[in-house]
């Protein structure tokens, strides 16, 4: 079935040449022609401005409609990139392991605390530094773990009540958070309980939260 489509359209009047052209009624048109509408909107598109690059000097024809949303600066995006780098101020850093200078961004230089030449640089100070050497603690299922010289790592928490006894921790006794914050190492937060105890008011705390224990379901 081939519909009619004679209806669809109208007879509208070239707003350049005033020649009588058909066009759909959806569609929205003004000239007959490209060469009309290329024509009609020349004068405007003529209207440019004349701007210098902040780089090379180089002349920068914009047309005038653009200068609403922005004001060019650069001919090109090399120009760009190098504009932008101008912008930050750059300082002189070394290197921790070769202890070579190296020329960095401030903003570089004050967000990384370890610089280095290359990627070789970065291994050979790795080996000769582990990571839980570095500030002399590492954290360990949320309990903060501090590094001794022998190579080992006591836990914070253990190690304060310990210098606090004025000996060491039995085996059956273990050290307590309060607040159930497990890196908050304040002696006021820290309590001596014996296994049994420890165990015996978790669960508590878990039956009174609605927990299920060991894979089961509380009994009220």
């Amino acid at each position: 079935m081939v519909k009619n489509t004679s209806s669809l359209k109208h007879t509208k009047k070239c707003d350049y040449c005033g020649k009588d052209f058909i066009s759909y009624i959806s569609n929205n048109r003004k000239y007959c022609s490209h060469k009309c509408a290329n024509t009609a909107s020349a004068p405007i598109r003529k209207r440019q401005v004349i701007f210098i690059c902040e780089i090379c000097s180089k002349e920068i024809s914009v047309a005038r409609s653009t200068l609403k949303f922005r004001k060019p600066r650069f001919c090109s995006h090399n120009c760009s990139k190098k504009g932008s780098i101008q912008k930050e101020k750059h300082a002189i850093t070394y290197c921790n392991e070769c202890k070579k200078p190296k020329d960095v961004l401030i903003s570089r230089k004050i967000k990384n605390k370890y610089n280095f030449c290359n990627i070789k640089c970065r291994i050979k100070y790795c080996k000769k530094n582990p990571l839980n050497t570095r500030n002399g603690f590492w954290y360990e299922n949320g309990y903060k773990v501090l590094y001794t010289s022998n190579g080992e790592g006591i836990k914070e928490h253990i190690k304060i009540m310990q210098d606090h006894l004025c000996r060491e921790l039995k085996d059956d006794e273990i050290v307590h958070h309060v607040n159930q914050i497990k890196d908050d190492n304040r002696l006021v937060n820290l309590k001596i309980m014996t296994k049994s105890e420890h165990s015996s008011y978790h669960r508590k705390k878990e039956k009174k939260e609605g927990k299920h224990l060991f894979g089961g379901y509380n009994n009220n």
